[in-house]
C-alpha cells in the first residue's frame, strides 16, 4: 500500500508501507561542495550522508528505530528514512537500510565510526545479519567528518564542544536547521509515540534525523579548515576500484594497505628489476599490502624512485610543482614529518595503473 503525503516541514513525501515499517523520501535544492584538495581524493563525486536513531547507547540492549540516508545529485538531494512503528520492526528496518547500503560506494557521517556503524553492525548481528552487514560496509569509502575534526583541525583546540550542531554554529549553518530537539528528547518523543502513536511526534522524530543528515551534507566546507592530506594519509581515500585504507611511512619503506570495492585478486610480486616493489593481495580478506622502498637522501630525508616505479609517462603533472620533486625523485619524509600531499599524489597515481589487480578490473 503506497501514498502521497505531503509532510510539513519537508516537501513532498512518499510514505510506503513495508512489514509495517514506513519509508519516507525527500528531495530538495541543495548546492554541492567542491575544493582542489576535496576533487584530488574524491573527483566528482558526492558522499551519501547516513545517520542512526537509537533508544540509547547501548548496542546490547537499545534498538535502531530509524536510519537515514541523503544522497546528493546534480543541485539536488534526495533523502530517504525507515522509520520503525514499534522496536519490533527493527529487524525489518535493519535488512531495508543493509539493502540500501549495498548501492552506495561513499557513505558521510558524524562520528559513524565510533558509533553508527558499529552499532549498526551490532544490532544486524543480533538477527544473524552479521556476514551481510560486514560485506555491506567492506566495499564502501566511509568519510566521518567527526574524527578529521577532532584530529586533523585546530578547530578541536578552541571549541568547547565537537557536536555537530556546535560545528554548525560555528559555520554559520545552524539557522538552516527546522529540528528543535536533541538525540535524548528523540528517545523521549518516541517513547511518548509508542504510548500514543500521533502524526506530530512522527513528525518530530523524522525532521531531527532529516535535518541531521541534510546539515551534515553541509558541513563539508569545514575540510577546508582541515589538514586533509594528512587526514586522507591516516584514514585512506578511495580511488578507482580501490579503498586505500592508511599509508605509513616506515625506516626504508613506504607501506600502502588496500582493499577493494569488488574484491581483490589473489597475487603476490617480490622486487625486480621490472617490479621494483613487494605487493601481497588476499583475495579470502580482500586487503593487500604494498611496499615500495625508500632510500635514504641525507639524514632524517627519505626519497622515493617515482620515476623509476611509474615510468616517466605516467608521473603526474603536478609532480612537477613539488618542491621535494627532483630528477625523478620524490622527498616523502623530512625528519619526523611525512609529507603528505606528495605521497598521497603518489599512491593516487601508482593506483591508476594496476586497476587490474581488482576483481572488477575496471
Amino acid at each position: 500500500m503506497e501514498r502521497r503525503e505531503r509532510l510539513s516541514p519537508f516537501q513532498t513525501v512518499r510514505l510506503s508501507f513495508v512489514f509495517l515499517m514506513k519509508i519516507f523520501e525527500d528531495q530538495g535544492k541543495f548546492i554541492p561542495f567542491r575544493s582542489r584538495a576535496y576533487q584530488m581524493y574524491f573527483g566528482e563525486a558526492a558522499p551519501t550522508a547516513f545517520d542512526l536513531e537509537t533508544l540509547g547507547l547501548s548496542s546490547r540492549r537499545d534498538p535502531i528505530i530509524l536510519s537515514g540516508f541523503l544522497e546528493e545529485k546534480n543541485g539536488t538531494y534526495h533523502a530517504v528514512q525507515f522509520f520503525a512503528e514499534t522496536p519490533e520492526q527493527e529487524e525489518h528496518l535493519i535488512r531495508k537500510t543493509l539493502s540500501f547500503l549495498n548501492t552506495q560506494s561513499f557513505l558521510l557521517t558524524f562520528n559513524g565510526r565510533s558509533f553508527d556503524i558499529p552499532f549498526f553492525k551490532a544490532r544486524a548481528a543480533k538477527y544473524g545479519l552479521s556476514e551481510e552487514a560486514e560485506q555491506a560496509f567492506r566495499h564502501i569509502y566511509h568519510l566521518d567528518l567527526y574524527q578529521i575534526i577532532r584530529s586533523y583541525s585546530p578547530l578541536a583546540e578552541v571549541m568547547s564542544s565537537l557536536s555537530q550542531k556546535s560545528v554548525e554554529k560555528l559555520l554559520g549553518i545552524d539557522h538552516l536547521r527546522k529540528d528543535r530537539i536533541d538525540g535524548g528528547e528523540s528517545i523521549r518523543e518516541y517513547e511518548s509515540y509508542l504510548e500514543k502513536p500521533t502524526e506530530e511526534a512522527e513528525r518530530t522524530i523524522l525532521l531531527h534525523n532529516h535535518d541531521d543528515i541534510l546539515q551534515l551534507t553541509r558541513l563539508l566546507p569545514i575540510l577546508k579548515r582541515a589538514r586533509l592530506h594528512d587526514a586522507m594519509q591516516k584514514l585512506g581515500f578511495p580511488k578507482g576500484p580501490f579503498i586505500v585504507q592508511n599509508i605509513a611511512v616506515l625506516q626504508g619503506a613506504l607501506e600502502v594497505r588496500l582493499s577493494g570495492k569488488t574484491g581483490l585478486k589473489e597475487y603476490i610480486a617480490f622486487p625486480s628489476a621490472d617490479v621494483p616493489y613487494h605487493l601481497i593481495s588476499s583475495a579470502s580478506k580482500n586487503l593487500a599490502e604494498i611496499r615500495f622502498p625508500l632510500e635514504k637522501f641525507k639524514t632524517g630525508v627519505q626519497i622515493l624512485d617515482a620515476e623509476g616505479i611509474l615510468g616517466s609517462e605516467n608521473i603526474p603533472g603536478e609532480f612537477h610543482h613539488f618542491p621535494g620533486f627532483r630528477s625523478g625523485y620524490l622527498i616523502i619524509k623530512k625528519e619526523d614529518t611525512s609529507l603528505s600531499l606528495e605521497l598521497n599524489a603518489f599512491v593516487l597515481a601508482f593506483l591508476k595503473n594496476i586497476t587490474w589487480l581488482s576483481e572488477s578490473g575496471k
